[in-house]
């Protein structure tokens, strides 16, 4: 038995008592044999806690013959892990017994979430690829962005920076269904946002109360104790904005899946930004073609009003009608400076906001 990796028990079927037991299960369990030959199932299988559950336990190897299931065994320090038992139950004419094998499931088992993990969260970056391109407003971005993220890590409360002035600057903080108003801005190297500005990488602190790199004040403004902040940067390789988030919920460190995933989302992130910000130029572009067309129009006319107007006053007049309507100007007008002690200007004719109405002004 001791040559096995799995603990082996031989148990005693009416009191649950052990009559063996080998090394590996003495070593993971923390007891001497000579405690363990003292003990019994009860002491020691949380899921079978009394002779009730134990005798029911072995009322079902009786008819099955065997029997495999999950568990957990708790040590002598009170620390409980994962296991699997297969029992087996040998009847003879010197006294009935039961073989039982246990292994150890722990490192199946944080496999097994680790890959559950990962699967939901490669389902909210599927998601994030649909939502985040949807959106044409930076501030939405940013809002799902926080709540993907956080959904992404397991976590309740997290923010986003825009960068801005050379700075990264925060205006919201996301805590469970509420966005708090914030204002903090991040110069470069200080904070973390400000060492992801600086250094273009990401950044995890499991230990923030101690960090160099957190502001402490934060810290304890926001009641936080492990951070990821991750920044994200255009094709070029310049910063475009950065993401914090703030304790997994489950109180476990922030690890390398979880910045992995929070990696390709800020992927995804920065392929909406510049989208939205070429959108914009091309818009502001389009803007502004339009308005020096406009112009060029409002020029052409007022040139064939000089030659096809003869009259000086409807020449002024149709020129200020000319730069309101073409020009879309909101008021135009034309004036006559008077050279007398007060300096007066005389309107002279007058077109869109407060009419055509004639009245003095003064130059200097």
């Amino acid at each position: 038995m001791d040559g096995s990796n799995d603990g082996v028990f031989v148990i005693e079927p009416d009191t649950g008592r052990f009559l063996d037991v080998n090394r590996t299960a003495c070593v993971r369990l923390g007891y001497s044999l000579s405690e363990l030959l003292t003990m019994g199932v009860t002491d020691i299988e949380t899921r079978l806690p009394d002779a009730k559950a134990w005798k029911a336990h072995v009322r079902e190897m009786e008819r099955s013959g065997a029997i495999t299931f999950e568990g957990e065994h708790q040590r002598r320090d009170g620390r409980v892990f994962p296991v699997e038992i297969s029992s087996r139950y040998v009847a003879q004419e010197g006294g009935d017994f039961i073989v039982t094998t246990v292994r150890d499931t722990t490192e199946r088992k944080r496999r097994e979430r680790l890959l559950l993990r990962r699967e939901q969260q490669l389902v909210v970056l599927a998601e994030a690829g649909r939502s985040i391109n949807e959106t044409l407003d930076e501030r939405q971005i940013a809002r799902k962005l926080v709540d993907l993220a956080r959904r992404l890590v397991n976590c309740e409360a997290g923010c986003v920076g825009l960068y801005r002035d050379g700075k990264m600057c925060f205006r919201e903080y996301a805590y469970k269904d509420e966005y708090r108003p914030i204002k903090q801005d991040f110069p470069p190297g200080y904070g973390v946002p400000g060492h992801v500005l600086a250094t273009r990488e990401p950044y995890v602190s499991n230990d923030a109360m101690h960090d160099t790199h957190v502001i402490q004040e934060l810290q304890q403004a926001f009641n936080f104790f492990k951070l990821a902040d991750t920044p994200i940067l255009d094709a070029e390789g310049n910063i475009l904005s950065c993401f914090e988030m703030h304790d997994r919920l489950d109180g476990e460190d922030f690890d390398g899946q979880d910045l992995e995933m929070l990696k390709s989302l800020s992927g995804i992130v920065a392929a909406a930004l510049q989208n939205l910000r070429l959108l914009d130029e091309r818009t502001r572009a389009k803007e502004q073609l339009r308005r020096t067309n406009r112009t060029l129009r409002m020029l052409s006319d007022c040139n064939q009003a000089l030659v096809r107007v003869a009259d000086e006053q409807r020449l002024l007049e149709k020129i200020c009608r000319l730069i309101v309507a073409e020009g879309e100007y909101k008021m135009a007008w034309v004036g006559e400076a008077v050279d007398d002690d007060n300096r007066h200007i005389i309107p002279l004719a007058q077109a869109g906001v407060g009419g055509t109405g004639r009245g003095f002004g003064f130059w200097h």
